[in-house]
């Protein structure tokens, strides 16, 4: 790509020193593909023109326990091969560093900085493979021929150590050895019988015992009883975390079951977890072998291409299988896209094999799946099989959304079967470093309370990827003032439960959840165990004093509103046929509207724009109409004037200010974790992210008014829809219509109230002081013009002439629910269709 730099740029590129350049390429790429695929692209050029130099075996390792220059560049470029995904040329280099290590005499002592090096190499290795995995490269006979290369090279170099005088060397590479005898049984199926490897794989001492008199407490998960703390194996993904040897990673495993943690979890595209475990696994006694529980995912990443057979599942999980050396106690299934519902058949044929093949698996779970399509899982398979099957789900549990977790809670009482294992905060992401246990990508600890907000990219204080990604989770989650207080009030209660952390708090906070089964504790396996630290969080329990000042974790307190200002605005020349004067204002600060004194303001008017505050004042993205548009129509056609509004200000608010009492887990909450749920999906961007290019262009710049059928809608803390869904993805407007049965049935109930409901039909429903603000209309069922039996509806002050729309096209009827009685003798019916031509979803019917 050819671009122009200008000087002064050109200067500062050129005069930055590296830790500036790598802090601004990160940020850079951050924002998104746009900028990422360029870099990666650009990386790769010139990566092959011209190629890193194979450096002679000398220059890289001139001495014993010598690292030169010259080998620290080999390896970073290398590193670079593979990361941008030249798996295959990066091979060569791979294999030339091993086998210079015997050319050039090398020599390490335990501890060295090469000897150091030589292991965080090793890990290299295994990502290298699991690149080549990601990749999917064409499976010729060259590719082969390299991997066996490899192979043999490293083969050799084992040799070299074990025949070393006068001692042996330590072999640093059994972890690449054995990924690389992976690769190679995936791609060439039937050419790695011969390349298994020997004496590195030492065994475990036959004395150990474990025992669950350990764990305090242990869940019924399927078959099994199991405790409460897993080992999370999500660190092996990258040498990022630190490269242990395998002799220390077997180390640390044995300490976690002298602890009696015996539960890990770990995926298919965790580096090498499944192979490092399934060995040290099947070298242990009988009598200690069948404590130890595995749990594995399946994790599907993109469109499968090919039809869901019994044979393609059972193929994936021999494959898990094989990876662990025997049977997969728990397998997770993750899945890409719920719109592609081949998932309901794979996660049927995989609970069919629980039965028919229980040596393979023995209980199947969900990995992050949403509440929703949890729900839909357990209905199919208990439409399908008359069983749920599945036992667990593995979720996220956030600070900012546990209205998931109600919904999660309701589903798992429904259908009986435990939420667990949960992870705090995300996947793996509980993980010890130092002397403390880790939290957050490591915020939530002792260690950053009364700490300053840390740069995200800041060279002094560098943060690990996990660290910057979570610091842009606590800024969803509010300002590093909230969370500091947050940590302050973790660690009061922690001060009363002696021996406990905050971080240990956290944790328990995350336990006591009703239908939280485990949480994932991740490890840097063989690197830093803090068992007993962890172990102590079953030693306490959090009462309700303690629940108080937690609560914190679960509900952010504040949110902010912008001030609004919204003026009457007339074209030159037009006039105002309403009540409304030029230049005729009011404030909106909160929920209270402010007029001038000795000022009014048009009630017809104000209809118009009225339900569009409660948007208008929440933060949107940029693209969002709700953020570029400001001009709203009178309501009556043949009126010109407009109603302009402008942003004023930011305030915020606690939830005590606006809220009287809880809201009911069978009402708004889990409605406001579904539609949470939905706007976070990519081309979903309905409310606060509604994308306008993904709507033709004669209808971006048109002006909504009612007429143009425009209804925004308000639940709880603000979450909108509007009638006019033919553009709106399908979910979305299942989303809309959850919202709007709350929304009807709230109106319904204020209306009876309000004694305007009256027997006869058809009638208008006024609702609320301001008579013009809705105008429902409702007709019986079978009135001439309306299609199929379905009633028709008009909101708004204006009718159209197209409100006769045939709705014969209608796809689908979204909901029909009936609602609770609001009189005596009279009950309403909500009804919430597909999109027509006319796109009028909300029907009202009192018979």
């Amino acid at each position: 790509m050819v671009g122009h730099v200008n000087m002064m740029d050109d200067v500062l590129i050129s005069n930055l020193p590296p830790e500036y350049l790598r802090s601004a390429l990160r940020v850079l790429i951050a924002e998104g593909s746009a900028i990422q695929q360029p870099f990666v692209r650009h990386v790769r050029d010139r990566l092959q023109d011209p190629k890193p130099k194979l450096y002679p075996a000398r220059e890289l390792f001139p001495g014993a326990d010598e690292l030169t220059p010259k080998c620290t560049t080999y390896l970073s470029l290398t590193r670079c091969l593979f990361s941008s995904k030249l798996v295959q040329l990066s091979l060569p280099y791979l294999d030339h560093l091993i086998r210079s290590l015997s050319e050039a005499n090398a020599t390490w002592t335990g501890g060295s900085e090469l000897h150091r090096v030589l292991g965080d190499f090793s890990g290299d290795i295994v990502q290298a493979m699991q690149a080549l995995k990601e990749v999917d490269p064409a499976k010729d006979d060259v590719l082969k021929g390299q991997l066996l290369k490899l192979h043999s090279s490293l083969l050799e170099c084992r040799h070299y150590c074990e025949a070393h005088e006068p001692t042996a060397l330590e072999y640093p590479f059994r972890r690449s050895e054995r990924q690389v005898v992976d690769v190679v049984d995936i791609f060439y199926p039937g050419h790695s019988s011969d390349l298994v490897p020997g004496r590195g794989d030492s065994e475990v001492p036959d004395f150990l015992d474990i025992s669950f008199g350990e764990v305090a407490e242990t869940f019924v998960l399927g078959p099994f009883h199991i405790p409460r703390l897993f080992n999370g194996f999500w660190q092996l993904s990258s040498p990022a975390w630190g490269a242990a040897s395998s002799n220390s990673q077997d180390a640390a495993l044995t300490q976690l079951l002298h602890s009696g943690l015996t539960a890990a979890d770990m995926a298919d595209h965790y580096g090498d977890a499944e192979l490092v475990y399934g060995q040290f696994r099947n070298r242990l006694p009988q009598q200690v072998k069948h404590k130890v529980f595995a749990a594995t995912k399946w994790c599907v990443f993109k469109p499968i291409g090919c039809k869901v057979t019994d044979e393609w599942v059972l193929e994936a999980v021999k494959e898990r299988c094989r990876r662990l050396g025997g049977r997969v106690e728990l397998l997770q299934f993750h899945w890409y896209d719920y719109d592609a519902k081949e998932y309901l058949d794979v996660l049927l044929k995989l609970v069919a094999l629980t039965k028919t093949h229980p040596e393979l698996v023995s209980t199947i779970g969900l990995c992050n799946f949403d509440s929703s399509h949890v729900q839909e899982a357990c209905e199919y398979l208990l439409s399908r099989i008359g069983a749920v099957g599945i036992v667990s789900n593995q979720i996220q549990v956030r600070a900012q959304n546990s209205t998931g977790a109600l919904v999660n809670e309701a589903i798992v009482l429904r259908h009986r079967f435990t939420a667990a294992p949960a992870d705090v905060f995300d996947i793996g992401q509980v993980w010890p470093e130092a002397t403390h246990i880790w939290l957050c990508g490591g915020f939530l600890s002792s260690r950053w309370l009364n700490q300053r907000l840390p740069t995200m990219y800041s060279a002094s204080r560098q943060l690990t990827p996990s660290q910057r990604k979570y610091l842009g989770m606590i800024s969803d989650w509010g300002s590093w003032d909230d969370f500091q207080a947050l940590l302050s009030r973790l660690s009061v209660v922690a001060e009363k439960h002696s021996g406990a952390t905050l971080t240990n708090v956290a944790i328990r906070w995350v336990l006591q959840k009703p239908q939280v089964g485990a949480v994932i504790v991740g490890t840097r396996l063989g690197i830093t165990t803090h068992d007993q630290d962890n172990l102590s969080v079953l030693k306490f329990r959090l009462d309700e004093e303690d629940t108080k000042v937690t609560h914190a974790m679960a509900h952010h307190d504040e949110f902010e509103l912008y001030d609004l200002r919204v003026e009457v605005i007339c074209p030159p020349g037009e006039r105002i046929l309403c009540g409304a004067k030029e230049g005729d204002y009011f404030t909106l600060q909160g929920e209270m509207l402010f007029l001038p004194q000795g000022q009014g303001i048009s009630i017809y008017s104000l209809s118009s724009v009225l339900p569009l505050l409660a948007a208008k004042q929440r933060m949107t993205h940029k693209n969002d109409w709700m953020t570029t548009d400001a001009l709203i129509a009178c309501p009556d056609p043949n009126c010109k004037s407009q109603l302009k509004i402008i942003r004023t200000g930011l305030r915020k608010f606690h939830h005590s200010e606006t809220t009287a009492g809880q809201l009911s887990e069978n009402d708004a909450r889990p409605v406001m974790a579904q539609v949470a749920d939905w706007e976070i999906e990519p081309y979903s961007h309905f409310s606060r992210h509604y994308n306008r290019a993904h709507v033709p262009a004669q209808h971006r710049d048109r002006e909504y008014d009612s007429t143009a059928g425009l209804l925004l809608t308000s639940v709880s803390e603000g979450y909108f829809g509007f009638d006019n869904l033919k553009y709106a993805p399908a979910s979305v407007q299942v989303a809309m219509a959850v919202r709007l049965n709350i929304v009807a049935r709230t109106m319904f109930n204020r209306v009876v109230k309000a004694k305007k409901v009256k027997k006869a039909n058809p009638q208008t429903i006024r609702y609320s002081p301001m008579a013009a603000l809705y105008s429902l209309e409702a007709v019986p069922v079978g009135s001439p013009g309306v299609a199929n039996g379905m009633p028709r509806a008009r909101l708004g002050t204006s009718s159209s002439p197209n409100d006769n729309q045939n709705t014969a096209n209608s796809p689908i009827t979204i909901i029909e629910k009936k609602l609770p009685k609001i009189h005596s003798k009279t009950k309403a019916k909500i009804i919430v269709t597909g999109p027509t031509k006319k796109n009028i979803p909300l029907v009202f019917s009192v018979r």
